[in-house]
C-alpha cells in the first residue's frame, strides 16, 4: 500500500527511494557502523532494531527494494547487512527476487511446498493456498515453527532459532555477496 501502516502518504520515486538507501548505507560506513539492517517496513525494522540493539543510523527503509540495497553493498561493502521482513517478502528474496513488490514478484507456492517435504500437511497446503500468510499460519498451527521458523530462512541456514514475533529476520555477509551461504538467525 501506498499509505503504509502510518497512513501518511511519502511520495518517492523509484529511483529516489534507492539513491536514499544509498546514502543510508553511506551515513552507516561514515558513522564507523560496520553492520546494516534494510528492512521492508516498520515491523520489521522495529523486530531487527530490537534483535540486535541497532543504532537507528544503521537501519535502512529498504521496502521492496532488497536488490537496489545488495547491490550497492556488493560495490560498497559492509561486514554484515541484515534483511528483515514478513514471510511472503523474506520467502521472495529467498526464492531469488530482487524487488519484492507485489506486482513484479510473487510467492512461489510450488517451491514453498518443497522447501516443506517434511511436513506433508504443509506442503499439501502450500499447493492450494492463495496467500503466504495462510502457510504461515498453519505451519504455526501445525507446530512447524518450533523446529523450523519459517520456510523462507530454511534456505538461509539448515537450523535457525525461533521467529521474533512477525518478522523473520535473516543476516547475510555482505561482502563479498554470494561466496558464502548466508547464515539466519531468529
Amino acid at each position: 500500500s501506498i499509505l503504509g501502516t502510518t497512513g501518511i502518504v511519502l511520495p518517492y520515486s523509484c529511483s529516489a527511494w534507492i539513491h536514499s538507501i544509498h546514502s543510508g548505507i553511506d551515513v552507516a560506513r561514515a558513522s564507523g557502523f560496520d553492520h546494516v539492517a534494510g528492512s521492508t517496513g516498520k515491523t520489521s525494522e522495529a523486530a531487527v532494531k530490537a534483535h540486535y540493539s541497532l543504532d537507528d543510523v544503521a537501519l535502512l527503509d529498504m521496502g521492496d527494494f532488497a536488490g537496489g540495497m545488495l547491490k550497492y553493498l556488493h560495490r560498497n561493502p559492509l561486514p554484515w547487512v541484515t534483511i528483515a521482513g514478513g514471510f511472503a517478502k523474506i520467502s521472495k528474496l529467498a526464492k531469488g527476487h530482487m524487488d519484492l513488490h507485489s506486482k513484479r514478484s510473487q510467492v512461489d507456492f510450488a517451491w514453498l511446498a518443497e522447501l516443506a517435504a517434511d511436513a506433508p500437511e504443509i506442503a499439501a497446503l502450500c499447493h492450494h493456498a492463495n496467500t503466504a500468510a495462510q502457510v504461515l499460519a498453519a505451519a504455526r498451527l501445525a507446530g512447524e515453527l518450533q523446529s523450523s521458523p519459517c520456510f523462507s530462512m530454511k534456505v538461509f541456514a539448515p537450523s535457525c532459532a525461533s521467529s521474533p514475533g512477525p518478522s523473520t529476520i535473516a543476516k547475510i555477509m555482505a561482502s563479498p555477496l554470494g561466496d558464502r551461504a548466508p547464515t539466519a538467525f531468529g
